[in-house]
């Protein structure tokens, strides 16, 4: 049995190696002592930005069919690793896919991955020691393979970059606010190290928008909040879908985030279908949830442009009345954003073509191209990971078989 653990010391407020020492290391020695005679685990710190990469290129070369990994950091470290795993098979096509099982130990700032895995929790004060080790608890305490959870792994290709230049991310591929977020916070993180830290780059990006043509391909759906149901888009109003099913549909863009698991942080979800729902609504794993947030759409931006109103009132008016409403109110209220439509100055509903207007366009689709048309549309973010770029090209990639290890009897509603 093959049983590597990656730490990151400088993730989030250098929980890591206290954690590793104290309950990871003695864990799994002791839960290995009971298969094999003198156990041995291989241990990996990062180093930098790059080297939780060079790491999983390392463990990728390994012969073994399973490889058992214990992520303790943040989603940043993951998204590296799988990268490096990714590249080392990549190098060697001859050698058997591997079979990734993860187990999360969390101690980055955001720890979507873990949240999305094992619930937001009721707790204010951050995760409990106990709480951080659900994901190896679920590895120890029997093995069950009911508790491996299927990871959906998204392939990101760049127009910049050379052809078989391909980043996975275990989240997201965005681009709009939430990479300029992702981007700007990083000058934040020493004055204000937790997730607040994003709410304040949301502010500073909120007014800029993303000129950009965003293709989604595979038969289109889009979420209609008055059916609560899933409709392909050409049964929806306002969209004109290609023969093939797939729809082109042009900026400017406010929010672009594609992603496959719900929330970004422990109460910030985003894509609310897209991880634990009710069957009808969940996210199939073949499939990105892609949340899209358009000013064109609202009329009262309309109007204010025909008037020829100046761009960046008419930017700060729909910030201040409908972006950040949404984001830091139907977001952070458990994804209840994607119920939210246009209302005119009574608080009626806006009704175009006789169809409510929602403000959020939650798409389903098998993969996305964005091509950028302003600098603020040429950032892309894959898993917090920054590039600058023309052209994004992503989808969901099957380089490598994911789970991670999570005993759905400990998640935390």
């Amino acid at each position: 049995m093959e049983v590597h653990v990656v730490y990151n010391p400088t993730a989030g407020t250098g929980a890591a190696p206290a954690i590793l020492e104290e309950f990871v290391r003695p864990r799994l020695l002791s839960w290995l002592g009971k298969h094999i005679a003198n156990p041995e685990i291989s241990t990996h710190e990062t180093h930098s930005a790059e080297s939780a990469g060079e790491i999983g290129t390392k463990i990728g070369s390994s012969s073994a069919s399973v490889l058992t990994i214990v992520v303790i950091g943040g989603d940043g470290t993951a998204h590296e690793l799988l990268d490096g795993i990714v590249s080392a098979e990549r190098n060697d096509a001859t050698r058997p896919r591997h079979e990734v099982q993860l187990v999360i130990v969390p101690t980055g700032t955001a720890n979507a991955l873990f949240h999305s895995l094992f619930g937001p929790g009721a707790g204010e004060n951050g995760l409990s020691d106990e709480e951080r080790l659900f994901g190896l608890d679920s590895l120890i305490e029997g093995g069950n393979p009911e508790h491996l959870r299927p990871v959906t792994l998204l392939g990101v290709q760049h127009s910049n970059e050379p052809d078989a230049q391909t980043h996975h991310g275990l989240v997201i591929s965005s681009h709009a606010l939430h990479a300029a977020i992702v981007r700007d916070s990083e000058a934040l993180r020493k004055e204000i190290p937790d997730v607040s830290r994003f709410k304040v780059a949301a502010k500073q990006n909120a007014q800029r928008w993303s000129e950009a043509t965003l293709r989604l391909d595979g038969h289109v759906q889009r979420y209609e909040p008055k059916s609560g149901s899933f409709v392909s888009v050409k049964d929806l109003s306002g969209y004109e879908p290609n023969e093939d099913g797939s729809l082109v549909i042009e900026g400017p863009f406010a929010y672009m985030n594609a992603m496959v698991i719900d929330r970004l942080e422990r109460d910030f979800v985003p894509a609310t279908f897209a991880s634990n729902t009710d069957e009808e609504l969940a996210r199939p794993p073949e499939l990105i949830d892609i949340i899209v947030i358009r000013p064109s759409r609202s009329r009262a931006v309309r109007e204010a442009l025909n008037e020829k109103k100046p761009l960046d009132e008419v930017s700060a008016s729909f910030a201040t009345d409908v972006l950040m409403p949404t984001l830091l109110g139907g977001m952070y209220d458990k994804g209840s954003h994607v119920n939210s439509v246009y209302k005119d100055a009574d608080g009626k509903p806006v009704e175009e073509d006789g169809e409510q207007v929602p403000i959020v366009e939650y798409f389903r689709a098998s993969s996305y191209e964005w091509t950028a048309h302003n600098d603020q549309a040429r950032t892309s973010c894959v898993d917090g990971s920054i590039y600058e770029t023309q052209v994004t090209r992503t989808h969901v990639s099957n380089a490598v078989t994911v789970f991670a290890w999570a005993d759905r009897s400990k998640y935390r509603a």
